[in-house]
């Protein structure tokens, strides 16, 4: 075990997480809502990734306050601070999604719908596959570390669709800015799962620094 978790910033950093994975459900849900033709429920979805990455900031910032007011022991916290902002950044990949959607509109043929939606559920998994290595931080360090790798084989699997997507776009009858355009929508919807490996990353470095 990393270290016992300590009062407030405990609180913010937990909420921290359930703001960053509201955001990232409603980033899918708005892409999915875009992809079914439902405008009602895909703006009301990119309206809440937005309103949730600004939460995620906010609780971010708090945290952040209490690492620097002495929650946790000195060695740890300026990786725990870093930490925070790696995961911060999946709320921001997650706003940009559904901003990109509703402000340029992009053509997405419907022969590309289920690869669209198959990349956002494995992000979704891919966030959850993080808590879980996050959470193992404060029970087993070995699990923590084990589960790192779930994170990486996700990004690897969503980078394996995106690839294929970038594919079949290239060669389809769409005008070269029609296909770049919706390459830089899979680029942008891939850099969750690429963030989530990041955060990974770190928090595998925690586990090697205890030297568990």
């Amino acid at each position: 075990m990393l270290l016992r978790r300590e009062g407030e910033v405990d609180r913010l950093i937990k909420k921290h997480m359930e703001e960053v994975g509201a955001a990232v459900e409603a980033s899918k849900e708005a892409l999915f809502a875009y992809l079914d033709g439902d405008q009602e429920k895909f703006k009301q979805m990119a309206k809440l990734a937005d309103s949730k990455e600004s939460d995620a900031d906010a609780v971010r910032r708090e945290a952040e306050d209490a690492l620097s007011a002495g929650s946790y022991i000195s060695v740890y916290r300026e990786d725990f601070s870093i930490l925070l902002n790696l995961v911060d950044n999946m709320a921001d990949d997650a706003e940009r999604v559904a901003d990109f959607l509703l402000i340029e509109t992009p053509k997405i043929l419907p022969q590309w719908a289920g690869v669209f939606k198959q990349i956002a559920e494995k992000t979704t998994e891919d966030f959850s596959a993080f808590c879980k290595c996050f959470d193992a931080l404060y029970k087993d360090m070995k699990e923590a570390y084990s589960t790192t790798e779930q994170v990486r084989t996700l990004e690897k699997e969503i980078d394996s669709l995106q690839d294929g997507v970038l594919c079949d776009i290239f060669q389809s009858d769409l005008s070269l800015a029609e296909k770049v355009h919706l390459r830089e929508l899979v680029l942008t919807l891939g850099q969750i799962s690429n963030s989530a490996e990041n955060a990974s990353d770190k928090v595998r470095g925690l586990t090697l620094k205890t030297g568990f």
